[in-house]
């Protein structure tokens, strides 16, 4: 009895020491995938924050924009920081009204995807200016991304306001994505008729953490294009508008619209995603900003 006592309990030690050594190979397998799982994040980031645009603007505006009735008049616009690739697309209507297009980093505005709410824009008689955001420096110094995407803004604000003589009152700002940072500053900062967000990203913490929770996605960036400081302080004409379907969550659009403290704001859900749209949301997303027009008496309905 007492030979098999000492075997259970060397057996039994043997099995402790079988699991232990397991259970440090698993934590030492799960800690490297875990190192080396921010390693890639932080290599990366730029790629999934700013990620390359393959160039499609000679197929889509030799070819499409003709069929959709719509116009453009490339220009160049200069800045501290560098050129800024600017398009226009005048209204039929001939309205001194304009919009300000600044696109999340996914795209740029000659992307296709974009076409339709040029469209819908022009229909309302709105006048659009959007851009290419700076990305070479001429400067000595190197300036963050998040300094360029607001001058190129101000760039396009500048030229509206001091070539165009337009009424600072009849100048939307639209920030779409990522395009909410430098929109919302530059309302915040100059004055505009109203600011309408679209699928915004509250920061770019936010957007990563919500993709990759468990890393250390606060340690990995530098800036944020943090956009709460601005909406706080706002109290402008402010609309809303999130296509539910999209990947960007929803309380980003909430809780900023329950927090700004705006005389004029609104939000609108519509369903679907913002790269195929049915009639049905087309007009809901048209009726939308044609009530923003009303409410800023730029349009009668």
């Amino acid at each position: 009895m007492e030979n098999l006592s000492n075997l259970r309990q060397k057996f039994s030690i043997l099995v402790m020491s079988l699991l232990n050594k397991v259970f440090l190979f698993v934590a030492i397998l799960l800690l490297g995938a875990y190192v080396g799982a921010n390693i890639w994040l932080f290599s990366q980031k730029n790629t999934i924050l700013y990620p390359d645009v393959q160039d499609t603007s000679v197929y889509f505006f030799a070819e499409r924009l003709p069929h959709n009735r719509l116009k453009y008049d490339k220009i160049e616009l200069t800045s501290a920081y560098g050129n800024v690739e600017t398009c226009i697309f005048p209204s039929f209507a001939k309205k001194n009204v304009w919009l300000i297009y600044l696109h999340h980093t996914h795209n740029l505005y000659y992307s296709d995807t974009n076409l339709w709410r040029y469209k819908i824009w022009n229909n309302l008689g709105i006048n659009t200016i959007t851009l290419n955001y700076i990305k070479d420096n001429t400067s000595d110094n190197k300036v963050a991304y998040s300094e360029k995407m607001y001058q190129s803004a101000l760039v396009a604000y500048n030229y509206l306001v001091d070539i165009l003589e337009v009424p600072e009152d009849k100048i939307l700002v639209y920030g779409e994505g990522f395009g909410a940072y430098p929109a919302s500053k530059l309302a915040q900062e100059m004055p505009v008729g109203a600011l309408v967000l679209e699928n915004m990203i509250r920061s770019q913490k936010s957007f990563l953490k919500d993709f990759y929770p468990i890393l250390l996605t606060p340690y990995l960036i530098e800036e944020d294009l943090e956009v709460t400081s601005y909406l706080s302080k706002m109290n402008k004409n402010l609309l809303f508008i999130h296509f539910q379907n999209h990947n960007t969550p929803n309380y980003y659009d909430v809780t900023l619209y329950e927090k700004s403290k705006n005389d004029y704001k609104k939000i609108l859900y519509i369903g679907g995603d913002d790269v195929k749209l049915n009639k049905k949301n087309l007009r809901s997303y048209q009726k939308g900003m044609a009530d923003l027009l009303k409410q800023l008496k730029l349009r009668k309905i």
